[in-house]
């Protein structure tokens, strides 16, 4: 392993817990190292421990946290899961210089974990596997350009709530200069991130930006909170947002949600600006909970963008932009939207025979 300086680590690894909230040791280690051994893993645990010692971060045994199952073909997390001390958070503000994370949603133990069920640890570490594959698969990818990623978002008001707001701004095609751009990346430390600090970041034609709403479905949910979901999401585009204080009072009048979710001007036209819109990213336990979540969400917000696949389908595809999700029209895609190439040896996907249409976002 390369040496170190241990506060840059310490900040990365600071960084992470205020990004993702909840995070094991082993999804730890693959994003601050890029893969998993003893070595690697000694080594994280021995800053952890010191971080622990200050009082910057918390954590808890995963054999305590009732439900808990790992991913990757069953293999689970030994070791601990972490999380952001409200000490740990002051040292972030005081000392250190990260910009992305001034518009971010932070959560500390002191601020939430101290009145939640442990089980909500759980959800949040199959959110932190989903987010953990997407940055080892485009982080080192020439296509990337930037990630923006908000926890437990609330940018489209508390009615709206989503496990988390990704962002994801990449060439549209084969970047210039791939090769000078490929021997860049293999000089940046194993955990690099190309963040971004705003959603609000101008674009050009040259890239490609996707914002997806990440939601980890545990099949807990009855099916009608599914569908009130997709109605949330109908009347968020179209009447915009409706925040409220602390006391769920409206604050003021709804504000149209473009003017947070696209980038800064009003250049943008009208069909390019809805673009910006999060598509619902579901990640259900079972092909039989797809179809019943695809369908409950047709009867919504019928036909708006969405994509729904599982972990069964991401463990074989071994791939989160490149894995099959279903999307509003019943077809296999990609994550961009791209058809899927192994179509014809998927399952049937759900068919939209409720009876309604409406147009697309």
């Amino acid at each position: 392993l390369p040496k170190l300086n241990d506060r840059v680590i310490e900040a990365e690894i600071l960084r992470m817990l205020w990004t993702l909230h909840f995070v094991s040791m082993k999804q730890l280690c693959r994003l601050m190292y890029g893969k998993v051994s003893r070595r690697r893993l000694k080594r994280l645990s021995n800053t952890l421990d010191l971080m622990y010692s200050r009082g910057w971060v918390w954590r808890e045994p995963w054999r305590m946290i009732p439900g808990y199952e790992g991913h990757m073909h069953g293999f689970n997390s030994g070791g601990w899961f972490y999380g952001l001390m409200e000490e740990g958070r002051k040292h972030v503000i005081d000392e250190l210089e990260i910009l992305e994370l001034r518009t971010i949603h932070c959560m500390t133990r002191e601020a939430y974990f101290s009145g939640a069920s442990r089980r909500s640890i759980v959800h949040s570490t199959h959110y932190t596997e989903y987010l953990t594959r997407f940055i080892e698969e485009t982080r080192r990818s020439p296509f990337t350009m930037g990630i923006y990623i908000d926890t437990e978002c609330t940018l489209l008001g508390r009615h709206l709530r989503m496990d988390g707001l990704l962002r994801y701004r990449r060439y549209r095609q084969e970047p210039p200069r791939v090769m000078e751009r490929q021997a860049h990346l293999a000089t940046l430390p194993p955990w690099h991130v190309p963040w971004q600090y705003s959603l609000r970041l101008p674009a050009s034609a040259e890239v490609l930006d996707r914002t997806y709403a990440i939601e980890i479905d545990e099949s807990t949910e009855q099916l009608s909170i599914i569908q009130r979901k997709a109605e949330n999401y109908k009347r968020t585009f179209l009447g915009g947002m409706e925040l409220v204080d602390d006391q769920g009072r409206p604050l003021y009048t709804p504000v149209a949600w473009d003017a947070v979710l696209c980038p800064d001007g009003d250049h943008l036209p009208p069909n390019v600006r809805k673009l910006y819109f999060p598509i619902p990213v579901f990640v259900v336990g079972s092909l039989s909970r797809l179809r019943s979540l695809w369908v409950a969400w047709q009867r919504g917000w019928p036909k708006s963008a969405i994509r729904v696949t599982s972990w069964e389908l991401l463990n074989a595809a071994a791939s989160v932009i490149n894995a099959p999700y279903v999307n509003q029209h019943g077809q296999w895609v990609d994550l961009l939207g791209f058809p899927h190439h192994r179509a014809q040896v998927l399952p049937a996907p759900p068919q939209h025979d409720i009876g309604m249409s409406e147009s697309s976002t």
